[in-house]
């Protein structure tokens, strides 16, 4: 019979290396992140800034609010409009305010991209090492099985063949879009 305190310590050890794991793999997140943003210029910051704030709802409301104004100061201003119907100058800022916008987005993206791009070599190296884990358990499991007088030895051309480390790269030299560096 285990002493209670016993049994409550296992637990408890079991809990605590797997928030040690899970602590580590956040440590990584973060400075996966942290990496991320202090690469960041200060362009790039005011960038990410000024496309955050234009994808606000705020921001739509605020343009149209100064196309809406832009149209009536004019319809009200009726001789001396310094922009009369069909408001030549009012599609001029409009193309320009696009075409920055458009500018402002393609500039985050490019950044979030390269954020990206990090994640998917995080989450690549992390599923080799998967592949590579569980073949090395397979194989240890094949070489148990063999060597147990307890389990009957048959031949599993499958199971050898998922404990081979060529499984792991196989994918990569298959894809014939695989980007190398």
């Amino acid at each position: 019979m285990r002493n209670p305190g016993e049994e409550h310590r296992a637990p408890s050890d079991e809990a605590g290396q797997e928030d040690s794991h899970i602590e580590k793999a956040r440590r990584a997140i973060h400075s996966l992140h942290s990496a991320h943003d202090e690469a960041a210029s200060p362009t790039d910051r005011l960038v990410d800034k000024a496309t955050d704030s234009l994808g606000r709802p705020a921001a739509l409301i605020c343009i149209i609010l100064a196309i809406a104004g832009w149209m009536a100061a004019n319809q009200l201003a009726g001789d001396r409009a310094f922009d009369r119907f069909p408001f030549p100058e009012l599609e001029l800022a409009i193309s320009a305010v696009a075409l920055a916008i458009a500018l402002l987005i393609l500039a985050s993206q490019r950044r979030a991209d390269r954020l990206a791009d990090a994640r998917e070599r995080m989450t690549l190296e992390l599923s080799l090492q998967s592949a590579q884990k569980v073949s090395k358990i397979i194989a240890l499991l094949e070489e148990l099985r063999r060597d147990s007088p307890n389990v009957p030895d048959r031949p599993d051309p499958e199971a050898m063949e998922m404990s081979s480390r060529r499984a792991e790269t196989e994918v990569l030299e298959q894809n014939p879009d695989t980007v190398k560096e």
